[in-house]
């Protein structure tokens, strides 16, 4: 199953595939919805905006990713939509 991981949380294992959202401002309650619309897959969600104020936590996390999403990018729609698509990739 994903896991949603904020600053200053993060899990090196390399063998677990790792995605990075910006912009991100998702509360805990949706959070839990977006959990239950993805699938068992194992990988990491790095959620991240600028008022977590951790430059070195999000530059860290980028460099490991596997891909970096923009959530501004994706204004408007669904959070779920899109993150099943990413979800079919792993």
């Amino acid at each position: 199953m994903p896991r949603f991981i904020t600053p200053p949380d993060m899990d090196l294992d390399p063998s677990i595939p790792k995605v990075l959202i910006r912009n991100c401002e998702w509360d805990d309650d949706q959070i839990k919805v977006l959990l239950l619309a993805l699938s068992s897959k194992n990988y990491d969600i790095y959620l991240y905006n600028d008022k977590m104020n951790d430059p070195q936590w999000f530059e860290g996390m980028r460099g490991l990713a596997h891909k970096v999403i923009d959530a501004n990018h994706h204004k408007g729609t669904d959070p779920i939509a899109w993150l099943r698509d990413l979800d079919n990739e792993f």
